[in-house]
């Protein structure tokens, strides 16, 4: 199934990056698959530093970020230097830098 949008980025961002990633950076790439439809993931190139997250509901997971700041991001994806988000939401316990994508800010007119 071919990504619109955010999951388009997301895919290529994941394509390409170990390629411009120098040797002595240590690069993963951490995803959460709640619906277990990662698509195109196969398509990846074998080797790929990726990380999949799906033993807990989504669903569960924003609700303890949208209502109570938990739990905490590093209990998914670890610790790192840099953290990259890349739709608009930085989740809570992310212990480190964060740069977070904004593709535009319709959501906030249309939430």
């Amino acid at each position: 199934m071919l990504k619109a949008g955010v999951g388009q980025y997301a895919w290529y961002l994941a394509r390409y990056l170990p390629e411009i990633t120098r040797p002595d950076e240590d690069l993963r790439l951490f995803f959460f698959d709640f619906r277990r439809r990662a698509g195109r993931i196969s398509e990846l190139p074998s080797g790929s530093p990726l990380h999949r997250c799906g033993w807990i509901p989504g669903r569960v997971v924003q609700y303890g970020w949208k209502r109570l700041g938990f739990p905490p991001y590093r209990w998914f994806a670890g610790t790192a230097d840099l953290y990259h988000f890349p739709n608009f939401i930085i989740p809570p316990g992310v212990p480190g830098t964060a740069v977070v994508t904004v593709h535009d800010i319709a959501f906030i007119r249309y939430p």
